[in-house]
């Protein structure tokens, strides 16, 4: 169970990343707002649900 809330929380924070460094930047450069806005609520939506998962193994653990 531990590995998988550990697999789980390094997904959200690899593409919490992804979304936030790469797919932000191409829209901003395509000049899309709302994709873009919406690409960096999803981020930081995917990183905070990796710091609640990685709490979560942590206290688990």
């Amino acid at each position: 169970m531990l590995r998988i809330i550990f697999s789980a929380a390094m997904l959200f924070l690899v593409s919490g990343a992804m979304l936030l460094l790469l797919d932000r930047k191409v829209y901003q450069v395509s000049r899309r707002a709302r994709e873009q806005k919406i690409s960096s609520l999803l981020g930081w939506f995917n990183l905070s649900a990796a710091l609640i998962l990685l709490g979560i193994f942590l206290w688990k653990h």
